[in-house]
């Protein structure tokens, strides 16, 4: 199909020197293997002479590389000085010779290739990562009833083949299989990340059957010279080099993440801790809308538990979620030692949380912490209006009372806020006419169901029932509908739901600062 070979020619090398290589097939079917080495890095005699048989098993070899389905040029997106530049150059007979060449990128299976002209890389061509654990799992949380599932996972890497498998062997079949030609580079990168951590010390510990819940793994390399390397032990932070997530960092990059790998799952091989690691639990506090990081003297809270913890200056107690238990070195603490509290106590099973509520003047009503966080969040303009809770309409007189509410910005003096929650006709300061503009884009729910609203552009005032006329986009802007301007067609908008006065100077004031 390609034509009978009837000369290679294969030169590879850099600033050091070069190896030239030259095989010829003659007429009765033998063959000449001659090189010249510069660089060095052959193995084989300057002139080899191959029989007919050595010279069809070459030349099968040869096409089995899948030399001929190789890109015209290979070059990485990244310089590299005095690199490695190589070509293949192929005479067929009544074909046009074929060439092919690159500088320090390869095509697959150019390992294999290297060694059929006696060079053998210094790299891995294979890696196979198995994992196998018994895990205990729970049938039933009331009582200590659990049964015991074998897991078993399985990721091979053919560096020459630039190919990833991934495979679940209980479940007895290929969950994902990556053949990328064109991801060389990755694997060029995946490669040099694994040499790296191989050079590591490694705490091998031979797997121990009735060990559970503990994930063991065994790590097999091999090199295009033949040479195989085993670890096995524990598979986490404390037993494996730190820097081997870097690998599964690569990897992760061809395996789709279906949450189902252990051996995919940063958390898993963090989860354990070190001999000097302290100990942060991740609380998810009830109606902060975010989890701060605790100390606890009950070393048996676990994820999901329901406990009571202080929270602000004044260490008022309220309810959360433990959402994560993490462990970290005292060089890299995620909150400083002298700072962080400590969670109060775990809530008992069946305890009721009565519901906590606070006067709200924005509304004249009593509502949860969660409410009053975001009737918050809207009078400091960090989100819309329509965010609030059905039924809640807003204004410029309603946001003044929530910035001067003792519950807002944790209990500041009243003259600071009342001075915070003036109108901005009465202080339109620089960051008001910023902060503004925002909402002059993607307002189309607001609008559409009709306010005053005012265009910073030609000044004009009007219903925003008026406006006939938005723009839609797959944009971040438009993508939720802009109004134009039924005047002057300009997309520069703002309704009364913005939490901004439409007045003529606050409009004029904004059109200084944008047109």
């Amino acid at each position: 199909m390609n034509g009978k070979i009837e000369n290679i020619r294969f030169r590879v090398g850099g600033f050091f020197g070069f190896d030239n290589f030259v095989f010829t097939v003659n007429k009765d079917g033998t063959a000449a293997l001659s090189h010249e080495s510069v660089a060095g890095n052959c193995t084989l005699p300057n002139d080899t002479k191959l029989s007919k048989h050595e010279t069809k098993h070459f030349l099968k070899a040869f096409e089995q590389t899948g030399v001929f389905s190789w890109n015209r040029y290979y070059m990485p997106d990244y310089m590299v000085c005095d690199g490695t530049h190589w070509c293949v150059e192929v005479e067929r007979k009544g074909k046009r010779k074929f060439v092919r060449e690159g500088d320090n990128l390869y095509p697959p299976r150019w390992g294999t290739f290297c060694a059929l002209f006696g060079i053998y890389l210094d790299e891995i061509k294979t890696a196979m990562l198995e994992l196998k654990m018994d895990k205990s799992v729970a049938l039933s949380y009331t009582e200590d009833i659990s049964h015991t599932v074998q897991l078993s996972e399985m990721i091979s890497i053919d560096f020459d083949a630039c190919s990833v498998k991934t495979q679940r062997k209980k479940d007895k079949h290929i969950v994902f299989q990556s053949n990328a030609g064109a991801e060389n580079e990755s694997f060029e990168t995946l490669n040099d990340d694994m040499m790296r951590v191989l050079t590591y010390d490694w705490r091998d510990v031979p797997s121990q059957s009735d060990t559970k819940d503990v994930p063991l793994y065994q790590l097999t390399v091999e090199k295009y010279d033949g040479t195989v390397e085993t670890h096995e032990g524990i598979y986490d932070k404390n037993h494996v080099p730190e820097d081997w997530q870097d690998v599964m960092h690569g990897i992760r990059h061809f395996v789709p993440d279906d949450g189902s790998f252990v051996l995919l799952d940063s958390k898993s091989f963090y989860s354990v801790k070190g001999d000097a690691d302290m100990t942060f639990y991740s609380v998810e506090v009830w109606g902060y809308g975010r989890s701060y990081y605790y100390f606890s003297h009950d070393e048996t809270l676990k994820i999901g538990d329901r406990v009571l913890v202080p929270i602000g200056r004044d260490n008022e107690l309220q309810y959360g979620t433990v959402e994560n238990i993490e462990f970290f070195s005292p060089d890299d603490l995620p909150y400083p030692v002298e700072k962080t509290k400590y969670i109060e106590r775990r809530l008992e099973p069946g305890e009721t949380i009565p519901e906590k509520t606070v006067y709200c003047p924005a509304i004249d009503d009593e509502i949860n912490g969660t409410n009053c966080m975001t009737i918050a969040d809207v009078a400091d303009r960090m989100i819309k209006p329509t965010c609030l809770p059905n039924g809640v309409e807003w204004n410029e007189e309603q946001r003044s009372r929530c910035i001067a509410c003792k519950w807002h910005n944790d209990g500041a003096e009243y003259k600071s806020k009342r001075n915070d929650a003036a109108t901005p006709s009465e202080k339109s300061s620089e960051q008001d006419v910023i902060d503004a503009h925002r909402f002059s884009s993607s307002n189309m729910a607001e609008l559409s169901k009709g306010e005053k609203c005012g265009c910073f552009c030609c000044g004009k005032i009007c219903d925003s029932k008026g406006i006939t006329e938005y723009l839609t986009g797959d944009n971040d802007c438009d993508r939720g509908g802009t109004a134009l301007c039924p005047y002057c067609g300009i997309d520069s908008v703002i309704g009364e739901s913005s939490g901004y006065p439409i007045t003529e100077e606050f409009l004029a004031a904004m059109k200084k600062k944008w047109f």
